[in-house]
């Protein structure tokens, strides 16, 4: 009996130990949920928000490009007017996307792109200035916007297939 007596105890405390660990776990889960939501919070301030209807251009041959778009909902697409008249399309830009002149963008230059709600779309849009200032508050978002350049440069490789096969 005073085996069984100690055994019980023993793994009373086993389970106390491992009750402690996984509270201490999912509390540590938590704090890091919260952590990351408030630092997300954080990096949405960079971010400035736009509703756009359907056929509504965020950029137009000429300008500077001034912004990098990302789609919450909607579809983007960017295209040209060729020299008969006819517009090109060279990109498109569904949810989750980003989408810009990159050469412009970069290098604060007039675009020979248009950027163009295709339907109604919610987007956010960031500009390089807060970008530069969200790279520097934030150091991992290098590490991301280094994927959404990789991303689009292989979609700039073969975009039909990208649409289709990347992500």
């Amino acid at each position: 009996m005073k085996n069984f007596i100690r055994k019980l105890k023993r793994s009373q405390q086993c389970l106390s130990t491992a009750t402690k660990s996984t509270a201490k776990a999912s509390t540590d889960s938590k704090v890091e949920i919260v952590n990351e939501f408030l630092e997300f919070e954080e990096i949405l301030k960079f971010f400035e928000t736009k509703q756009v209807s359907k056929k509504e251009n965020l950029l137009e041959e000429g300008q500077t490009c001034r912004y990098h778009y990302f789609v919450l909902n909607g579809l983007l697409r960017k295209f040209f007017i060729n020299e008969k008249g006819i517009e090109q399309t060279t990109e498109f830009a569904v949810e989750t996307w980003w989408l810009t002149d990159n050469i412009a963008y970069e290098h604060k230059l007039p675009t020979e792109f248009y950027i163009q709600a295709l339907e109604k779309s919610q987007i956010l849009y960031i500009s390089q200035d807060n970008q530069e200032k969200l790279l520097k508050a934030f150091p991992k978002m290098e590490r991301y916007f280094r994927f959404v350049y990789q991303r689009a440069y292989a979609a700039a490789q073969n975009p039909r297939k990208a649409l289709f096969t990347i992500w």
